[in-house]
């Protein structure tokens, strides 16, 4: 901590003769103002000095003083001195922040705040010091941030913010704000209240991430609700939207410029994103999204979460974290190529690609067969090409023939029908709710996995679907993952001896469902009933779907809300390191 002597700035101004006093005390730097020098006389060393000339540092303490540091250290008696060089320093000096009063104020090239800053006065950032930070505070505020990329808050009042020239930020606060972005590329934050907002020229952006509730913003409509963004008017001119952390509706327009195109970020929530047309960028981020590319080559990015990305023809569709579902977009189809990269590939349940019919299952060439990141590509009739990566298999069900416990025996699950009774290992006897099926190629990724008689308990040979879960009791399970009892998918426990893929020309996969998702008895083996999350849904035709929303229709709007699994779902990985312990 440093030392000096307090300086008097007799205007407010560090100036020569401004007189230097008092003891020499400790203080804490603010900032080390420069270099100077200072006149003194007093005793020192047992001798007295008149006028002695010597250089130091002038520095600002914290506490708003400044104090003169002498080179030479302190004197043993001081009796009068002052400054006779120094730095240029004024405690009214312009500090970068244009202020506002509290009041209503005009705040343009000609307001001065009252440490002398002004807009486009040079104090701010950037070129020519143009890029001006603005904070009106209280009151109803007008504002012309002029040139340069300024930052500008209205705060508290009906504020009126025109951002001029550049790339600007600009929030309004609470109260009912008007903002213009003017040219640029600007940013626009109403906050709560009933705000109008105008983009202007460049790519504009509609910022409700501070937002308390979900909002619902349509560019093509222009029309705002939920949130901050209720008794909102949008005036044109905006292009991307920052949604909340909560459940947003964002929808895009149709077209697109040079400098500007829908960009949007969903935030946090479980957030409805459309692009319509034109080359958009969409990003869902956290939660589980539902997005639709629309027409033009758009970027589609589901961020975390369980997220559907529907995808048309020129689309790139990355999954992101989560057990994503990529469907393809039928009234956006029409040549050119689709990318679609399910990325992570240590979901529990993994990521779906939905080709809805369009292609058999031979049209699908395969890079890359590893159960847990598919890889490979498939020509739709129209000449439109859909690569993929990290893609999982999707089938959950049992093959035909498989016998189902029932309090009166066995019976092949494939004459179980609505109602029939089903020994449960958790909740006893239980009706059956559905019943679906489906025929598929037993080849390549499709083909069942086969469980020898008692390599996992069960009597008989077991045929399942390679995404079909088996239930693993054991301590090892309790030690890695605190439970004795979880649930693997079938494709992970192969081992090549007693549990392995089977080829076969086809295989029909039946899906038995209950109330809640259950743990039955399949040749004796424990294993999963069918659980209608969004995977599931997709696993099976649309006729057989909508049927499952008649019957649990809170289903239709959320694929979760069947509830949770009968028992923890392991990943690949973890799946891999029970195999390995």
């Amino acid at each position: 901590m440093p030392s000096g002597y307090l300086v008097t700035l007799g205007d407010g101004s560090l100036d020569a003769n401004d007189v230097i006093s008092g003891g020499y005390v400790s203080f804490t730097t603010d900032e080390v103002l420069g270099t100077g020098q200072w006149v003194w006389s007093g005793r020192w060393g047992g001798r007295n000095y008149t006028n002695e000339v010597e250089p130091g540092s002038y520095v600002l303490a914290t506490n708003g003083n400044v104090y003169f540091v002498p080179d030479y250290g302190s004197v043993d008696r001081l009796n009068t001195a002052s400054v006779v060089s120094a730095p240029a320093y004024s405690e009214d000096a312009p500090d970068g922040l244009i202020e506002g009063t509290g009041g209503a104020d005009l705040i343009d090239a000609s307001y001065v705040d009252p440490n002398g800053d002004q807009v486009d006065g040079g104090t701010g950032t950037g070129a020519g010091g143009l890029n001006d930070s603005i904070v009106a505070y209280g009151g109803n505020d007008t504002v012309y941030s002029g040139q340069g990329g300024d930052t500008v808050d209205g705060g508290a009042g009906n504020d009126s913010i025109d951002g001029g020239d550049g790339a600007d930020s600009l929030v309004g606060g609470s109260g009912s704000d008007t903002l213009i972005g003017g040219t640029g590329d600007d940013t626009l934050a109403g906050g709560a209240g009933g705000d109008s907002l105008s983009g202007g020229s460049g790519m504009d952006y509609l910022d409700y991430s501070t937002s308390s509730a979900g909002v619902a913003i349509d560019l093509g409509a222009n029309t705002a609700s939920g949130g901050d963004a209720t008794g909102d008017t949008l005036a044109g001119g905006l292009d991307g939207i920052i949604g909340s952390d909560w459940n947003d509706t964002l929808t895009g327009y149709d077209g697109q410029g040079a400098d500007w195109t829908n960009v949007f970020y969903g935030g946090a929530g479980d957030d409805l994103i459309d692009g319509a047309g034109g080359d958009d960028s969409l990003f869902g981020e956290d939660g589980n999204d539902t997005i639709w590319g629309g027409a033009g080559a758009d970027v589609v990015d589901g961020g975390a979460g369980d997220d559907v990305l529907h995808v048309g023809s020129g689309d790139t569709a990355t999954g992101g974290a989560g057990n994503d579902t990529f469907v393809l977009d039928t009234g956006n189809l029409g040549g050119g190529t689709i990318t679609i990269d399910g990325s992570e590939t240590a979901e529990p349940g993994g990521d779906t690609l939905d080709f809805g019919g369009l292609i058999d299952w031979d049209d699908v060439s395969y890079s890359n067969t590893d159960p847990a990141a598919l890889a490979g590509s498939a020509t739709l009739a129209d000449g439109t090409l859909v690569n993929f990566q990290n893609i999982e298999s999707v089938i959950i069900c049992f093959t035909a023939g498989t016998r189902i416990l029932t309090p009166f025996g066995p019976r092949p699950v494939e004459t179980l029908r609505l109602g029939d009774q089903v020994v449960t290992r958790d909740n006893g006897v239980q009706p059956i709710r559905w019943v679906g099926k489906r025929q598929v190629e037993g080849h390549g990724t499709f083909a069942p996995i086969r469980f020898a008689p008692r390599s996992i308990g069960n009597t008989h040979e077991l045929l399942v679907s390679p995404q079909h879960r088996m239930l693993h009791r054991s301590s090892m399970a309790s030690l890695y993952f605190d439970s004795s009892e979880v649930l693997i998918p079938a494709k992970y426990m192969v081992n090549g001896t007693t549990i392995r893929q089977h080829e076969q020309a086809s295989v029909e996969y039946i899906h038995i469902l209950f109330d809640q998702h259950e743990i039955v008895f399949a040749e004796g083996a424990a294993s999963e009933s069918f659980h209608p999350a969004q995977m599931g849904l997709e696993a099976i035709s649309d006729p057989a779907r909508e049927e499952l929303f008649e019957l649990f229709p809170e289903l239709r709007g959320n694929p979760n809300g069947y509830g949770d699994t009968a028992r923890q779902c392991l990943r690949s990985f973890e799946a891999r390191i029970l195999q390995a312990a």
